[in-house]
């Protein structure tokens, strides 16, 4: 059996009760192009949890649409590919996930 090289990112959103849902994507082993996803990602999930762009939000593989006023946290994880070069050396030192703000 062989071994999927190929790297991922993993967004697993917690959610209110408790459930945690993992959703996984490949992602380019080309720096530019990974971070462009990553940050595309991270745009649309921000929007989302502060109602800025959506009042929803849409995860794919699985896809899911989630409510907002559900969503504890959104956490980041990558996977293989030196787990994208270390999380590219820790996307220049900030945050790695997101913890909704209450009240």
């Amino acid at each position: 059996m062989t071994q999927d090289k190929t790297p991922k990112a993993i967004f697993n959103v917690l959610l209110t009760n408790g459930e945690r849902m993992a959703h996984v994507y490949d992602v380019s082993s080309n720096y530019d192009k990974a971070l462009e996803f990553i940050e595309t990602m991270i745009g649309a999930i921000t929007g989302a949890l502060t109602r800025g762009k959506h009042w929803f939000l849409f995860l794919q593989e699985p896809s899911i649409v989630y409510n907002p006023d559900h969503v504890m946290a959104v956490m980041l994880d990558f996977v293989n590919a030196e787990d994208l070069e270390k999380a590219f050396r820790k996307v220049r030192r900030g945050p790695m996930g997101f913890v909704r703000q209450q009240g």
